[in-house]
């Protein structure tokens, strides 16, 4: 059917840019799930206005006195970790293990004493020896052990001369590095003043 002359032609649509909706163009295409990802600046406080060279600061600096950031950990995890460090390092008004008191009470110092010196009182210089150790250890005359062996073949330093050496088996509490030294200076001297060997002649 021929159009009547009368009525106008339809003239194209023409869509005029418009600057003001240039954000709601651009995320027209964009789903509404990444919408909510992305993060709103405007609702962020700026402390500091930026300018061409610097962008806006909306965070304070870290060490901010004036700082309101709150712990990035869980409140129930910091409580936790609050009492394991209480718990574990808080010594006073604490009540003592009793499993553990009941070792250290009972564990016994055994010293295994080797020498090429032959011994005549054999008893006298044991029971010296055991009242040393249980000063130096703070243990009971009880839990003292000593194994003896005198006048062996020994060679000590390339040489037969008066030697010996001592092994102390003791908790680890009580061979410390610090108090490790200390005993061992200190037995040496005991056993110079009953024996007659120097320290340098002992191991």
């Amino acid at each position: 059917m021929a159009r009547p002359d009368s009525l106008p032609a339809r003239l194209p649509r023409i869509s005029t840019p418009s600057t003001g909706n240039n954000n709601s163009s651009a995320l027209s295409g964009i789903s509404s799930a990444q919408r909510k990802t992305q993060p709103s600046r405007s609702s962020k406080l700026r402390i500091v206005e930026g300018n061409k060279m610097m962008r806006d600061i909306d965070r304070p600096l870290p060490g901010d006195p004036k700082s309101t950031r709150k712990s990035q950990l869980h409140p129930e995890l910091s409580k936790k970790r609050s009492a394991y460090f209480e718990s574990e390092f808080a010594t006073v008004n604490r009540d003592p293990d009793p499993v553990k008191a009941r070792i250290q009470n009972e564990a016994i110092v055994m010293a295994d004493l080797r020498t090429n010196v032959i011994i005549k009182d054999e008893f006298s210089f044991i029971t010296d020896l055991s009242y040393h150790l249980s000063n130096r250890y703070q243990r009971p005359m009880s839990s003292i052990v000593i194994n003896l062996t005198h006048g062996c073949c020994m060679m000590f330093g390339g040489s037969f001369d008066p030697a010996y050496t001592l092994t102390i088996h003791a908790l680890p509490s009580l061979v410390q590095p610090t108090t490790n030294k200390r005993n061992a200076a200190l037995v040496q001297r005991h056993i110079q003043e009953t024996l007659g060997v120097i320290a340098s002649r002992g191991y």
